[in-house]
């Protein structure tokens, strides 16, 4: 910045007062001298603006048409333009509980703001201008109406119009459903319908048998059948399990020799847990067996050889190798005899058995457990006014659940002497069994015990199959005919 010179001195000039009066008064008035008055412009030249103490502050415009605004001498704001500029931003502040003001200004009618973020940097704070978002903004409000995609944009649809892009047809809007309705196929019994269009075809996809049309049950509705136990012992009265436990009914008795004569009653041998044991004994040298109809629950049975068409126990004498005393039956003494339940609530097209439980939770499986459930019965009243509410499910009744009580009755003869005597149980799988059952289920008048002693050979030597405890499986063979 240059200063005027008001005044020159010649050698030998004498400065006066007046003088120098006029020159400082010039130079206080002079806006491009010693200061700068705020009517005159300034021209800085690209140099800064400082603003601060420390001097790190500043406003500067060393790049032509940019200005920039320092703090701690980093450029936090630059303000620039273009050539030919129209339009610009004004930045206005607010009063309290007011937004500020940050708004386009300019010739233009519309004048967009777009901010830019550097790099891989996003705007935060702000939703950036969608097109699809424009679209829904734009749509009416009207009542009822949906927004859905069109494949190109967002558009309303009226209840109709939306029922029939999202596939649904008549029923969407019905109020009831009758047969009329009704055009798919039969609905599977694993979703909960019986898979046929027919009464008949619904009952047998649901496993129901001729019972379930009537109206009453007779004698020939039962699925019964019939077991034997017979001893040929004189001297002592022998203790015998009937196969039919609480399903079966009441025995019918036969004797098989000249003069022989039965003794029979309610055996002495019990428990306690309610079991159906008789005593018998001949008195004369012959053969004494009852013979008990029973209601089966849960053929078929298994011991994990296959399925056994008939249980065929004997207590044999060491010394002479004879058959004293047997039980022949489709059903193992332990199968209706013992405390586990295997009948059968009800059963599935393929037949197989099910029983409804309570879900129970952990704290009434503790109280199940408790070693004295058995014999307090308001700890099983509290058990049973719990279940009540709980949720049942469906659990089938597995083979393991059906020889749950083996270990308990291994075989219908506990309770007897049985020194000198070797209890058998006669190969459950072989086709002898088989064809001792099919003469059983013909309601023959001969005793099974005699048919045993008179026409099978019975091996010595243990099978190697699946049996209860304490119980050796022997083989079992009609002999040759003579």
């Amino acid at each position: 910045m240059a200063i005027t010179v008001f005044k020159t001195f010649a050698g030998g000039e004498i400065l006066t007062a007046a003088d120098l009066n006029s020159s400082f008064s010039k130079i206080t008035n002079n806006g491009e001298d010693l200061a700068w008055p705020a009517t005159k412009a300034k021209d800085l030249d690209g140099q800064s603006l400082i603003l601060d103490d420390d001097g790190d502050t500043s406003i500067t415009a060393d790049t032509d048409d940019r200005i920039d605004f320092a703090c701690a001498s980093f450029d936090v704001v630059r303000m620039n333009t273009v050539a030919s500029a129209v339009n610009g931003l004004d930045i206005t502040s607010s009063a309290a509980g007011n937004a500020l003001l940050l708004a386009a200004r300019g010739s233009d009618t519309d004048i967009d703001i777009t901010l830019t973020p550097k790099g891989a940097g996003i705007i935060t704070g702000l939703q950036v201008l969608d097109a699809g978002l424009t679209a829904i903004a734009a749509l009416a409000t009207t009542d009822s109406n949906f927004i859905v995609g069109d494949g190109s944009t967002w558009v309303l649809e009226t209840a109709s119009t939306a029922r029939t892009s999202l596939g649904l047809g008549s029923l969407a809007t019905a109020s009831n459903v009758n047969d009329s309705d009704w055009s798919g196929t039969d609905l599977a019994v694993a979703n909960g319908g019986t898979g046929s269009s027919t009464a008949s075809a619904a009952r047998t996809a649901l496993g129901l048998g001729s019972l379930a049309t009537l109206s009453t049950i007779s004698q020939g509705n039962l699925n019964t059948s019939s077991g034997q136990v017979s001893t040929t012992n004189t001297s002592t009265l022998v203790t015998l399990t009937l196969p039919g436990g609480a399903h079966g009914f009441w025995v019918r008795l036969k004797e098989t020799g000249d003069g022989v004569t039965s003794q029979i009653a309610v055996s002495s041998q019990v428990g306690t847990s309610f079991v159906t044991n008789i005593t018998l004994r001949a008195t004369n040298s012959g053969t004494v067996t009852a013979e008990q109809t029973f209601i089966q629950a849960s053929p078929p049975y298994d011991l994990g050889d296959g399925e056994i068409p008939l249980f065929v126990f004997a207590i044999v004498d060491n010394i002479s190798g004879e058959i004293e005393t047997s039980y022949a039956a489709p059903a193992a003494p332990w199968h209706y005899n013992g405390p586990t339940n295997i009948a059968a609530d009800f059963y599935d097209a393929s037949g197989r058995g099910f029983q409804l439980k309570p879900v129970l939770t952990p704290q009434l499986i503790a109280l199940q457990q408790r070693s004295d459930f058995i014999t307090d019965a308001l700890l099983r009243r509290d058990f049973n006014q719990a279940i009540r509410e709980l949720p049942s499910e469906s659990v089938e009744i597995t083979q393991l659940i059906k020889q749950a009580d083996m270990p308990l009755i291994p075989h219908p003869f506990l309770g007897n002497d049985l020194v000198g005597k070797t209890v058998v149980m006669l190969d459950p799988v072989s086709t002898e069994m088989l064809d001792l059952n099919e003469l059983l289920r013909e309601g023959s008048d001969e005793a099974l015990h005699d048919i045993l002693v008179s026409s099978f050979n019975i091996g010595n030597s243990p099978l190697v199959r699946n049996g209860p405890p304490g119980v050796i499986v022997v083989s079992a063979k009609w002999k040759p005919r003579v």
